[in-house]
């Protein structure tokens, strides 16, 4: 969408737009290609915990729990406390009508 109104605004030509999408691709695959090796490597907690990377603020945001199923046992436990909070209501309606009754 950016890159079709740069072109569009005429802020670019549309080799331009190419080359800078093209650039951007490959510093991508690059960034992910040392991330990744340095993790595997082990030397990702030497590099964040070194006081320039602490300087810049630099931090993993790699999430490695499996957030299928980590999504799911949120969803289960916001179901069953919905599902203690209905009963909660239930009851409580039970014994209001309970007292009308007696009255």
């Amino acid at each position: 969408m950016v890159a079709v109104s740069r072109v569009y605004l005429r802020y670019h030509t549309v080799k331009q737009v190419l080359v800078g999408v093209g650039v951007g691709i490959v510093c991508a695959v690059v960034w992910f290609a040392m991330t990744s090796w340095a993790r595997r490597a082990g030397l990702l907690d030497f590099i964040l915990d070194h006081p320039i990377s602490q300087i810049l603020r630099i931090r993993d945001l790699v999430v490695e729990e499996d957030l299928v199923h980590a999504g799911y046992e949120r969803w289960l436990a916001m179901r069953r406390t919905s599902k203690r909070s209905q009963e909660r209501n239930d009851s409580s309606q039970q014994r209001s009508k309970g007292k009308e009754r007696v009255q």
